[in-house]
Parts: C-alpha cells; sequence; structure tokens
C-alpha cells in the first residue's frame, strides 16, 4: 500500500510546531526565571537599602538627644555597628555607620547588609550630609496671618556680623516674611516696602497700590518672582528649663545690674512677672536665664553689655512701649532671646508700641505679634516665629542675618543631600571599622 504523503506532511508540521513551541516555552520559562532572580536582587537592594537609612535615622536620634551611648569615637568619627536584624524568608542583615565631624555639620556614611540563607549577598552605601536647623532660618515666620497695615511699614535686613544695621553700608534685600496659611490673604502686604521674599503655604498674598516685594534696586521695583506659595516649616515645642536656685528679685534702685561676665551656668532669675517703669534700667553685664510664669513690661531700657546675654522664658504676654523704650541696643539680636511658652495658639501676645525697639530673636509659634507704632518710629531687629503678625503704623523690622546660624539651646538636624555610593564612590567601612 502506498504511503500517504499528507499525513506524513502533517506530522512532520506537528514535530516542527511541537519543538518550536517547546524552544519558545523554554524561552519564556527562563525569561522568568531571570526576571524572578532580578525582582528577588531588587528585593534584596531595597532591604539592604532600608538598612542604611535607618543608620541615618539612628544619627539623628544621637544628635537631636545627644546621646552617643554605644558608639565608639575616632577623631571626628563616630563610628558603630548595628546587626542581628532578622529579616524576611530567613534573611539577616546589619548596618554599619561612620559618621564623619559629628560635632559640626555631620556627613553620615551607612552601608546596609543583607545575608540570605543561600549564601547571596548585597551591600548599598548611601552618604547623607546633615546640617543644624536654624530656629531663624526666615525673617518673619506665622503659622498664620501676616497683615500690613500703615503706610511706610518697611522690611528689609542686615548682617550683625558686620556691625550695626545701616541704610547705606550694611542692609540686604533676604528678609523672608512667611506664612503656612493658604487662606486668603495669608500675607497682606498692603503698602509695606518688602526689600526680601514673601511665601506662602498655598494662601493669597494681598499687595495695595504702593506695596512691593523687591530686591536692592533704585527706584524699588515689585518682583513677582520673589513671592511664591510653596512655604513650609517646622515648629519645634519650648521645653522651660528646670531651674535649680533662681534669684526671685530684681536689686533696688533706678539703674539694676544682673549676670556675671563668663558665668557657666548662667546666673538663674524666676518672676511672677517684670515691669520695667519708664525711668528704670535692667543692665545685663553676663549670661542669664530668666523665666517669667506671668506677663513682661518694659517702659524703661534693658541694656546688654559685651559680656550679657539673656535667654527669656515666657508664659505672659511680652510687651515693649513708651516713649524711650529700648531693648538691646547691642546690634547682636542672639545676645537677647525671648521664647514664648504657651501653648495655645494666639492667646499670647508680643507687642511693641510707640517708639519701642526691639533687638531680639523671638520664638512664639503661639503668640500674636503686633508692632503697632502709633505715629512712632519703631524698629524690631532680629527674627521672629509667632503664631500671627500685624503690623500698624510706621514700624521697621530688619531681620539679621547672622540668625540663620542661630540654632537654640536644643537644636535639631536637616538633611542637605543624599546619594547613594556606587562605583569608585564607595568607601571601605574596615578601614574606619574593625568588626
Amino acid at each position: 500500500m502506498r504511503p500517504n504523503k499528507t499525513r506524513g506532511a502533517a506530522l512532520v508540521i506537528a514535530v516542527v510546531f511541537t519543538l518550536i513551541m517547546s524552544a519558545l516555552v523554554v524561552s519564556y520559562l527562563m525569561i522568568v526565571k531571570n526576571e524572578l532572580k532580578a525582582s528577588y536582587r531588587f528585593s534584596l537592594f531595597l532591604e539592604s537599602l532600608n538598612l542604611a537609612e535607618s543608620g541615618v535615622e539612628e544619627v539623628a536620634w544621637a544628635l537631636n538627644n545627644n546621646d552617643w551611648t554605644d558608639w565608639d569615637e575616632t577623631g571626628i568619627y563616630k563610628e558603630r555597628i548595628l546587626d542581628g536584624f532578622n529579616l524576611s524568608a530567613n534573611k539577616t542583615g546589619s548596618v554599619t555607620i561612620i559618621v564623619e565631624d559629628f560635632a559640626n555639620d555631620p556627613t553620615v556614611y551607612a552601608e546596609g547588609h543583607v545575608q540570605t540563607v543561600g549564601g547571596d549577598e548585597i551591600k548599598k552605601q548611601i552618604e547623607v550630609k546633615l546640617t543644624r536647623r536654624s530656629l531663624f532660618a526666615n525673617g518673619l515666620t506665622a503659622k498664620d496671618l501676616i497683615t500690613f497695615m500703615g503706610a511706610n511699614a518697611t522690611v528689609d535686613s542686615f548682617n550683625s556680623n558686620d556691625g550695626p544695621y545701616d541704610p547705606f553700608f550694611n542692609r540686604g534685600a533676604n528678609a523672608m516674611v512667611g506664612s503656612l496659611s493658604v487662606g486668603v490673604s495669608a500675607i497682606n502686604v498692603q503698602n509695606a516696602n518688602i526689600f526680601g521674599y514673601v511665601a506662602t503655604g498655598g494662601g493669597e498674598v494681598g499687595l495695595g497700590p504702593n506695596g512691593f516685594v523687591s530686591d536692592l534696586v533704585d527706584p524699588p521695583v515689585h518682583d513677582p518672582n520673589r513671592i511664591t506659595n510653596d512655604f513650609k516649616a517646622n515648629f519645634k515645642e519650648i521645653v522651660v528649663p528646670v531651674l535649680t536656685s533662681p534669684t526671685t528679685t530684681l536689686p533696688g534702685g533706678n539703674v539694676k545690674t544682673i549676670g556675671t561676665p563668663a558665668a557657666s551656668p548662667p546666673d538663674e532669675f524666676e518672676f511672677t512677672d517684670l515691669d520695667l517703669s519708664s525711668n528704670e534700667k535692667l543692665i545685663i553685664d553676663g549670661p542669664v536665664v530668666i523665666v517669667v510664669n506671668d506677663d513682661v513690661d518694659v517702659k524703661g531700657e534693658i541694656e546688654v553689655t559685651a559680656n550679657g546675654s539673656v535667654t527669656f522664658y515666657v508664659e505672659g504676654d511680652f510687651s515693649v512701649g513708651g516713649g524711650s523704650a529700648n531693648i538691646n541696643n547691642t546690634n547682636a539680636a542672639s545676645a537677647f532671646v525671648i521664647y514664648g511658652t504657651y501653648t495655645t495658639p494666639g492667646d499670647q501676645e508680643i507687642t511693641l508700641a510707640g517708639s519701642g525697639d526691639l533687638n531680639a530673636a523671638v520664638y512664639a509659634p503661639n503668640a500674636s505679634l503686633e508692632l503697632k507704632g502709633g505715629g512712632g518710629t519703631g524698629v524690631f531687629a532680629g527674627a521672629c516665629v509667632a503664631y500671627d503678625v500685624s503690623f500698624n503704623g510706621t514700624y521697621s523690622f530688619h531681620y539679621d542675618e547672622a540668625l540663620s546660624d542661630f540654632f537654640g539651646s536644643d537644636p535639631s538636624f536637616k538633611m542637605v543631600s543624599y546619594r547613594e555610593l556606587e562605583g569608585n564612590d564607595r568607601i571601605d567601612f574596615a578601614t574606619y571599622i574593625n568588626p
């Protein structure tokens, strides 16, 4: 019987098709296998990177709490190894941490290490640069509204490291007026002259016919590029220090001197309230800490000598007023720090009235700051963090740029840069740490 050629051809085609399908299935399975291996390896990369980042968090905690327990120290370096991490699928992990220049602006090097039961090992390294977070990186900062009411309110900047404010030789346009508000007229400039920047958390900026936000140009020209709506700020909680044996009364007489030059720790004072009449003068001749449980009312003068500095913790209102009221006639606002400690937003008041002058760094995130000139020509030099701010009259505000490096008694840190170290950028942790 003659063979059926059609059936033979069909068989050949079936065999070829089967071979092709087998090859495709094998290829597909290889692709799936490789993708699974790549996905698995990528998950190891992520776990090792997470471990490295946890090392940076450990450094941040040590810096913010000034607690380096269990860390080794060699020169400008702090070193530590954290191990014993039990990860998923029976993997183990560790992180090696090096902190360079820990006493100033730290650089953190962290290496996350993941080990699998099958012998796979992944290491990822990162470098994170940190710097202290200034309480006064801006000129005027508010949680809520900032309102300028008056014909000639002025905001600009200077640097007390270069001497006192001078409209010709020590003046800048680097004052930031920032509000976190997202509401209508979050910052109402009206007719104020702001030489610097304005920023809101998303709210509107009101501008009058004679108001502007400008650089130092003559004549000033309103620059809309100096107005943004992406303002962000963190507000730390102020903790009133526990005083050991504070003095509770001031010396007698119209001229009172407190403070001991170069005292360490500072001399301590605690008052229910503090009042200085127009004919009284308080001289601060050394570092002092003053806790006031109620109000401060200054109609006279507080002088800070070259030896002196003062840190106020005030729970009540703080008012400066009267024809000759003057606080801190040095040019350094960092020598006079006021912490508002009241915890209810808007219930504390900090007021400058008449021709009262204040040269200070004020951190009172729950206080209302009001500058009401009333026909006077008062000046606030320094910086302020408040709940809301109101300018009324012809007050001038000069932001002291030197305060951008003022960190307060309990500084926190912020990240300046982050990068993953690869290739030639990777460092040999064994040169710093010998496990």
